[in-house]
């Protein structure tokens, strides 16, 4: 964000078209009505992603009554129900049905990574966020199986 403009909104971000037409050529054989489809609106954003590609859910240490709820990517929209309800057990009454742990900040530690390190980490992410069985760790110079 440190080349970011003051006044900077999603809006001002250029779409790539290319992005699409790549996705509908890479499911041709099974869809091949994707080839002809005209686009009639293109819309794009900034994707709220983790450097291990795993969400934020839970208490901030360190900052009393601080919850998080981030890091979904596109799939914070469906799965926003349950994040509120268990974010909302465990601020009402200390713990939620379901284990949070998985999804707490504190599992990056205390160390702090350089800039460059976070950028590869979190550019490794992106291009494998939606490939089963993937995910990476800040510091590791290849993806790892998750655990």
């Amino acid at each position: 964000m440190r080349g970011v403009p003051d006044g900077f909104e999603i809006r001002d971000l250029p779409l790539d078209l290319s992005v699409l037409r790549g996705l509908a050529d890479a499911v041709r054989e099974q869809f091949p009505v994707f080839q002809d489809v005209g686009v009639r609106e293109h819309r794009g954003g900034l994707p709220t992603m983790t450097a291990d590609g795993g969400h934020i859910v839970g208490p901030i240490p360190g900052v009393r009554g601080l919850y998080a709820a981030t890091g979904c990517c596109v799939g914070g929209l469906s799965i926003s129900p349950i994040v509120g309800q268990l974010l909302a057990e465990l601020i009402v009454t200390g713990a939620s049905s379901e284990p949070l742990d998985g999804m707490s900040i504190e599992r990056f530690g205390t160390a702090v990574a350089s800039d460059e390190l976070l950028e590869a980490a979190c550019i490794r992410t992106y291009a494998h966020q939606y490939a089963i069985g993937w995910s990476a760790r800040v510091g590791d110079p290849e993806p790892v199986t998750r655990r």
